[in-house]
């Protein structure tokens, strides 16, 4: 990061972590918040979709066909959940595009059966061609992660969200130690 080493009281990061490889990127993001934060700064992080808090693929499409998932935000977060290997391994969000027009047939289908704008529908186009890979890391590994690294982070708390799927997306709060 290009900020000067303790520069920082608090870096706050809103499912990003996940966008980084396991644990090599991950590992090296918690490294370079340990420069930028200043003694006893914190970080905190949402995690998105840890696998198997999200249900399997047929849960997540049968709740879809009942009228059950709320949002395409809502339906892509639980197939990313559903869809997700191990950590290394990951979930491409082009898989989760394939998953979701196999289900439906086209996006306007998808758009017009459960009345989400046909706009943001079509941004799964956008996922179509993406070489992206999303590592979904449970909190506990995070906390690990952090804590582990010899002069790294206190875990201070995990907290899941109230809101609707918020046990999808715990919060994670670290502080810098030394």
């Amino acid at each position: 990061m290009p900020l000067a080493a303790g520069s920082c009281d608090i870096v706050a990061c809103d499912g990003g972590f996940g966008m980084l490889s396991y644990p090599d990127g991950q590992m090296e993001l918690l490294r370079e918040l340990h420069r930028v934060l200043a003694p006893d700064g914190i970080f905190v992080v949402r995690l998105f979709a840890p696998k198997g808090r999200t249900g399997t693929t047929e849960e997540v499409f049968a709740d879809l066909r009942a009228g059950n998932v709320t949002s395409l935000d809502a339906l892509k977060l639980r197939l990313w959940g559903a869809l997700h290997g191990d950590a290394r391994e990951g979930v491409r969000p082009r898989e989760v595009v394939e998953r979701i027009l196999a289900a439906a047939g086209d996006f306007t289908r998808l758009a017009e059966d459960h009345g989400w704008p046909l706009e943001h529908v079509r941004s799964l186009e956008l996922h179509r061609a993406s070489t992206a890979v999303y590592h979904l890391t449970e909190a506990r590994e995070v906390v690990r992660m952090a804590t582990d690294d010899p002069g790294g982070f206190e875990h201070v708390d995990t907290v899941e969200p109230r809101y609707a799927l918020g046990a999808c997306c715990p919060i994670v709060t670290l502080r810098r130690s030394g």
